[in-house]
């Protein structure tokens, strides 16, 4: 296969260099609509993005947008492959995409950004529409859930590399109840979390290599109105962010049962969703939410919050801790796309505008801040 090369177009770009962190401006006239973000090398982002042509054709093109470990513009890519990009590690840690083919029949492949002349052109599989969820040893991993019916099983897609390559791809029905949360433990086994809400349960279940389940446990007598997975494990304690109306919490269980909540913080409006928890490092995980009147993110260290911050209509995002402002230079209300980690230390938050009717935005935000 070809190498990806570089878009032929050219962002406006500004930087912004505030004192809680600088913000990197990129402006397309025709506008731009980010997919979604992942980690790379060094410090790195990759950004998977459509850059519309104009504000009328609806015509767009797929890129790659890379920054270096100082937050730089370095390159965009120009993917020709696909649409639909999700960005994901191979277990080498390696960026890779799964796309949906625009030719044909609809299916799926998966590519690496770097070194396509290195592999032969893939072979599409039938579409799956789920996220990626973790990669270890030799296998990346990807979660779906059907939101629309309550009878579909969750499903995972397991791809096997070797040397660099996918070797096998397996879709795999777990066993309900459906909607778990996932995550992986240290020595590479799946983890997977149900609320049983009617029972007040958590049902909590270890899966092997083949998604098969080697180990469950139920825990009563815990509520919440959402729930999101920071550790799993059965040797271990269990770390849970969970919120009831507008208080976010901290649940710890210890693999003999023994409990502890931690109260982190209470807005003035219900929580009304949360995203997967981004890692940072060891003891430290930043989760997306949004509530009644905006968005923001929490950085959980450990047993208390680092920090919280919040958009809520004012030009950029406070932290409610500290009262610090970051600074976006939008009338609009913003909208949260992704966070990536940079270091141990550091973290970018990618934003935009959100327009009325089917208007793109023609800005995209990323800052970059610092525990």
């Amino acid at each position: 296969m070809e190498e990806l090369k570089s878009w032929s177009k050219a962002w406006d770009v500004e930087t912004l260099t505030e004192a809680v962190g600088q913000v990197v401006i990129l402006k397309n006239k025709g506008g731009i609509s980010p997919k979604g973000a992942i980690a790379a090398p060094k410090g790195g982002t990759v950004i998977a993005a459509y850059a519309y042509h104009d504000d009328q054709s609806g015509l767009y093109d797929v890129v790659y947008i890379h920054l270096d470990g100082s937050g730089s513009l370095i390159d965009t890519q120009h993917e020709q492959e696909g649409v639909l990009p999700e960005l994901f590690h191979s277990p080498d840690g390696a960026v890779w995409v799964s796309l949906g083919t625009t030719s044909g029949k609809e299916l799926d492949i998966a590519l690496p950004l770097y070194g396509r002349s290195e592999h032969a052109a893939p072979k599409g599989t039938r579409p799956f529409p789920g996220k990626y969820a973790a990669s270890f040893g030799t296998l990346a991993w990807f979660h779906d859930e059907d939101w629309f019916s309550e009878k579909k099983p969750d499903r995972l897609l397991r791809l096997e590399f070797a040397d660099g390559s996918i070797q096998s791809n397996k879709v795999i029905k777990l066993p309900m109840p459906k909607n778990n949360k996932i995550s992986l433990d240290p020595e590479g086994r799946l983890g997977l979390l149900a609320v049983l809400y009617q029972e007040e349960e958590l049902l909590h279940r270890t899966l092997d290599g083949q998604g098969g389940v080697i180990e469950e446990r139920r825990l009563s007598g815990f509520e919440a109105d959402m729930l999101q997975v920071l550790e799993l494990g059965s040797e271990r304690d269990m770390r849970v962010i969970f919120t009831m109306e507008n208080k976010l919490s901290l649940g710890i269980i210890a693999p003999d049962g023994r409990r502890e909540t931690h109260a982190l913080y209470e807005l003035q409006s219900p929580f009304y969703s949360m995203w997967e928890p981004m890692r940072l490092a060891d003891g430290t995980d930043i989760i997306r939410f949004t509530f009644e009147e905006g968005n923001g993110w929490a950085i959980v260290q450990n047993k208390g919050l680092r920090a919280i911050f919040t958009h809520s209509g004012e030009r950029g995002y406070t932290n409610r801790l500290t009262g610090e402002l970051l600074p976006i230079p939008s009338s609009k209300p913003l909208v949260l796309n992704d966070i990536c980690r940079v270091s141990d230390q550091a973290y970018r938050v990618i934003v935009y505008p959100m327009m009325k009717g089917a208007a793109e935005a023609r800005q995209l935000f990323i800052a970059q801040l610092e525990l």
